[in-house]
């Protein structure tokens, strides 16, 4: 029975209005179900294939998927043939030792956009931890008996698996976050609500992402409560902006389970923001200003948050267009602006910075921001409200916001070096000399942390050093993230192909995978320390999931190798495995995206170990 209005004859008649399917509907179904099915022949063949030994039989299945792949491309019409369910998202094929160098040439093995799907999740490159847990899964699967693997994909209790492996903690394919009700725009909530939102915006996210003037915003936000201002004193934009700090600090109460949070969820005041420009009513033809700004860099941060990754990313790309129009890269001269207008400037970009920055590290794409391209100065240290200056009238820049700059130079370019589709005619000599160069500049980075920023030995959690934990915790699992980037590469190489190059001296393959191993599981014990419940109450909640995916990726591709680089620590690899399992079963029933990587993460968990009990059993 079809959803669409009743005709007037059956409505009249009273009579239930059935509407015969169009024969062009009916060839895209019957497409569609032809090459779900044809994708699941292919995969079998391909795993079949694998466990053959008699060349003739190889030689006929290559034929048979070679032409099975001809024939979709040959489809009659000129129409785009409609891809199956579970085509993998990643944007590279990986086919030979070679070719796991990320430096190496790059192609995109589907067609993201077709006439029927257009793909939520978007190109993801080498350098998000998506392709390395896709790149393990292919190697698992060479050694792995093929009964266990098709036992495995059938399993209903592991639903949709092949999909989870690519997609883990990205949820754009669940749409953006709906309310069934009706939405008033200039609706505001309780004053008892809204302090408990704004109060966990500030504590957990705004020292982080310093894109608000918080003496500025609290004092419009105590006015509108004291006179209950009409929306058209506030301005749209400013309630704009209020509602995505409240939609923020909902998210992070939905995670924590803060009761006190109110009724609302956050897709209503996000919709709210929507509507009051926040991304609705026409944005792209505005000229922008600074809080036009600041609403999309908002947006951008409630994305990131609630793991809408590709939608993050899209938003926040707008963000830095509009405030590179505005100069906001640019450091400001201009008589006009005082210290403090100059310093919002800087907090606002810092902010896109630092988004994208986190943003490049989880889809693998290629930074818009250029260091080189900007002079915005590094925002400047405030203390009660006052900002900091020097005995020369100069902003003294703060020394965590600093810290973050140099980090974020790091990741970005060597994510553009050494992940850059450009370089496949680079020698290994010169990929290994470029990454003991990032290897250095990440340690000199890390030797040059002023002692309250220090995180060998972070002090205990408790209710009076939040923030100094915050900033601590943000720099170490940032700091081992990036070293697992640079070294990543090095895990799928064996070091016998180096052994006709020149090294940089005091510097070798082995020791870069041993290096990516050792900071994996530096990030693991760090956050799984604490119970996840607990570790979420604060900063940096919104990133903990792939922090940890990305550490996840790096101790599965080392245990799918069989523990080639550290052997001796085999059985402790399956030991931060479990650790990273128990976390994300914490949180199982109040995040999604954490969900999902706990089914992924404990399939291949479950599968790696059975794979060792039978090689342990036919030695």
């Amino acid at each position: 029975v079809s959803a669409s209005p009743a005709c007037n004859h059956c409505r009249d008649s009273e009579l239930a209005c059935r509407y015969i399917e169009k024969k062009k509907d009916s060839e895209k179904r019957r497409v569609y179900e032809l090459e779900s099915k044809l994708e699941v022949y292919g995969k079998l063949l391909r795993d079949v294939q694998s466990h053959l030994t008699h060349s003739g039989l190889q030689l006929a299945i290559e034929k048979a998927l070679a032409g099975g792949d001809q024939s979709l491309l040959s489809g009659s019409g000129g129409e785009e043939f409609l891809p199956p369910p579970f085509r993998n998202v990643t944007g590279t094929s990986i086919s030979s030792v070679q070719g796991d160098l990320a430096g190496s040439s790059e192609h995109i093995s589907q067609d993201i956009n077709t006439f029927t799907i257009n793909n939520p999740f978007g190109y993801l490159g080498k350098c998000s931890c998506l392709w390395w847990i896709q790149r393990a899964r292919e190697e698992m699967g060479k050694s792995i008996p093929l009964a266990v693997g098709i036992d495995t994909v059938v399993d209903p209790r592991v639903p949709a698996v092949e999909k989870l492996d690519a997609t883990m903690y990205h949820l754009d394919d669940l749409g953006m976050p709906e309310t069934d009700r009706e939405i008033s725009p200039f609706t505001i909530p309780p004053k008892e609500v809204a302090d408990v939102l704004v109060h966990d915006y500030f504590r957990t996210v705004h020292c982080s992402f310093p894109i608000l003037n918080k003496t500025y915003f609290l004092t419009q936000y105590e006015l509108v409560y004291k006179h209950q201002l009409e929306p058209l004193q506030t301005g749209a934009k400013w309630l704009g902006i209020f509602n995505l700090v409240l939609a923020i600090g909902r998210s992070h109460c939905n995670i924590t389970g803060d009761i006190t949070a109110g009724y609302e969820y956050e897709a209503d005041y996000f919709m709210r923001a929507r509507i009051l420009g926040a991304l609705d009513g026409g944005i792209l033809f505005q000229i922008p200003d600074l809080q036009q700004v600041q609403m999309l860099g908002l947006a951008a941060n409630y994305l990131l948050a609630n793991h809408r990754i590709n939608r993050a990313w899209n938003v926040n790309c707008l963000a830095i267009c509009q405030a590179q129009g505005l100069g906001l890269h640019l450091d400001s001269d201009a008589p006009s602006l005082n210290l403090m207008i100059k310093n919002i400037r800087n907090c606002v970009w810092h902010t896109l910075y630092s988004i994208e920055t986190a943003l490049v590290l989880t889809t693998g794409r290629v930074p818009l921001i250029k260091e080189v391209h900007c002079s915005a100065p590094v925002p400047g240290m405030v203390r009660n409200d006052n900002l900091q200056v020097d005995g020369q009238g100069n902003v003294i820049p703060d020394p965590y916001f600093f810290s973050q700059r140099g980090l974020f130079a790091i990741i970005n370019e060597s994510v553009m070096i050494l992940y850059n589709t450009q370089n496949n005619s680079m020698s290994q000599a010169e990929y290994q000399e470029h990454v003991a160069r990032f290897e250095s500049r990440l340690t000199m980075w890390k030797s040059q942390l002023p002692e309250e920023l220090k995180f060998e030995s972070l002090p205990t959690r408790d209710a009076n050093n939040f923030t100094e934990y915050d900033k601590r915790l943000d720099l170490a699992v940032r700091y081992h993230n990036t070293r697992m980037i640079i070294h990543r590469p090095f895990l799928c190489i064996n070091e016998s192909a180096f052994q006709s190059e020149s090294q940089q001296p005091g510097y070798f393959p082995l020791g870069s995978a041993r290096a990516c191993i050792e900071s994996a599981r530096e990030l693991i014990i760090l956050v799984t320390k604490v119970d996840s419940q607990t570790m979420m109450t604060s900063g940096p909640w919104w990133s903990l999931v792939h922090f940890l995916s990305t550490a996840a990726s790096v101790i599965v591709l080392e245990l799918a190798f069989h523990s080639k680089h550290i052997p001796e620590a085999h059985q402790l690899l399956f030991e931060l495995g479990d650790r990273i399992v128990e976390w994300f079963q914490g949180l199982q029933h109040v995040d999604i995206s954490s969900r999902r990587c706990l089914f992924v993460l404990e399939e291949m968990m479950s599968l790696l170990r059975l794979r060792n009990r039978l090689s342990s059993g036919s030695n």
